[in-house]
């Protein structure tokens, strides 16, 4: 982590790692690399340092107010967020079964089969939709499930609203691996799953 101290007083905490970023910055600058607004060079750094920031807003104001010298210094500590390669060793992590956010457990869903045609339909659509979502945030809020008397709570859109906020309190790297998996369709082969029906045909 990087304490930026102004001359002013103020401070700002930035980012200085993967193993740092929350999935919402995370996925903030995915979508600051995708927007169809193209920013130049610098404008570009000032939003991605920004984003990386306890308060992007006002270190962007800031930012645009130094010497190209100094900014450049600034922008040398960041080299790692090009870096995809990192992201690949996250990718071989074993999925969680449940992750501590904000000191409350959330189930994590890791076989895919079980996943209720509910889910899939409603991921789906909300993949769809043209919100500000990013389809790692809409991942991460289907997959997880509050825990309540040790059983996931049923999937519904509270529950998944309920998850959505957490997305900057969540280490990107204790959920990457399950997001990454669930994405690309692959399943957990290696566990069985019993049907919730029998059928007899007479």
């Amino acid at each position: 982590m990087i304490t930026l101290k102004t001359l002013e007083g103020k401070e700002f905490k930035i980012v200085n790692s993967y193993d740092e970023l929350s999935l919402g910055q995370y996925t903030d600058i995915i979508k600051l690399s995708e927007s169809k607004i193209k920013l130049d060079g610098i404008a570009a750094d000032i939003e991605m340092i920004a984003l990386l920031s306890d308060h992007p807003t006002e270190l962007k104001d800031y930012l645009w107010n130094i010497p190209q010298e100094d900014f450049n210094e600034l922008t040398s500590y960041f080299d790692w967020v090009a870096d995809n390669t990192i992201l690949d060793s996250y990718k071989n992590l074993k999925p969680k079964e449940s992750v501590m956010i904000n000191d409350k457990e959330f189930g994590v869903i890791i076989n895919f089969n079980k996943i209720t045609l509910n889910e899939k339909v409603t991921l789906e659509t909300i993949l769809a939709d043209t919100s500000d979502l990013h389809k790692l945030d809409v991942a991460f809020a289907t997959i997880l499930r509050p825990i309540k008397d040790g059983k996931l709570i049923p999937f519904n859109m509270e529950v998944f609203d309920e998850v959505i906020k957490h997305r900057y309190d969540v280490k990107l790297m204790d959920i990457y691996a399950t997001l990454a998996f669930f994405l690309i369709g692959e399943k957990k082969l290696t566990t069985k799953t019993t049907k919730p029906f029998s059928i007899q045909v007479i």
